[in-house]
């Protein structure tokens, strides 16, 4: 049953909603599961889908913001009334809002590109609440064990520190990018990653770099186990020796991978 909404009612964004801007465009992320699907759960906004959702600030009923926005945007008070109960119906419905999640998955053309501050910080929020996220890889560099168009979730590392052999998320240093790869090497509260037919390692990166742990990895609907079990440590020690770069190769792995761009 959807949910009966009222315009004299205030709604108010739930705690398990991060908001942010990253590349211009305003972004809710619903962590109200315990994985965060970077695909689904992320809902860009127009200039008035953010105007209605900066206006449910928990003291101005949804009557008051639909007036404001005719005001705003001049705009017919009819027209905006129908986009307000709509969008705050479909929030209500997906529990973004309380009384209270608000749109589709992020399409193609608008779909979250893993570089920059906003997105480490949105990641790093997720985290912190102690729920996943889950991503889709887009290249060749963890190859064979993690493909490209795998779906990977990754999870919080809590109290627990990366381990030789575990396949994490991890920001590069300088170019504030997002990348999966392997801990191949561990020296006190610093790593040493390697995609396991990259021909070379990221360097050393300190512990506050790495955001979560691989738990999972499907591919085609099914998941794939081989890879983040106890065979992980030995997968570490043969990558460390270039035994998988052959598989890199046969998969059109280049060495722009290798640098993180």
């Amino acid at each position: 049953m959807e949910p009966k909404l009222h315009l004299d009612a205030i709604y108010v964004p739930s705690e398990d909603v991060v908001a942010t801007e990253i590349e211009g465009r305003f972004v809710l992320a619903s962590a109200c599961r315990e994985v965060v699907d970077l695909e689904c759960d992320l809902f860009g906004l127009n200039e008035v889908g953010k105007a209605i959702w900066e206006g449910l600030d928990g003291r101005r009923n949804l009557r008051d913001v639909v007036t404001e926005l005719c005001r705003e945007f001049d705009a017919p008070p009819d027209e905006i009334e129908v986009d307000a109960i709509d969008f705050v119906g479909e929030l209500l419905g997906k529990r973004m809002l309380v009384k209270i999640s608000g749109t589709d998955c992020m399409n193609e053309e608008h779909r979250l590109s893993l570089v920059g501050p906003a997105v480490v910080e949105l990641l790093r929020t997720i985290l912190s609440k102690g729920k996943s996220f889950k991503l889709r890889t887009k290249d060749f560099h963890m190859s064979p064990f993690i493909k490209d168009g795998d779906a990977v979730t990754v999870s919080p590392l809590a109290e627990s520190s990366p381990r030789v052999g575990d396949v994490v998320a991890f920001v590069q240093a300088g170019t504030e990018q997002v990348r999966i790869l392997r801990v191949v090497r561990k020296r006190g509260d610093s790593y040493v990653m390697k995609g396991d037919c990259a021909r070379e390692t990221a360097g050393f990166l300190p512990r506050d770099n790495v955001l979560g742990r691989v738990t999972q990895v499907q591919r085609d609907n099914r998941r794939v186990k081989f890879g983040l079990g106890p065979e992980r440590v030995l997968i570490a020690f043969l990558s460390c020796r270039g035994l998988f770069q052959l598989a890199g190769s046969a998969c059109g792995h280049s060495s722009r991978y290798d640098k993180g761009e």
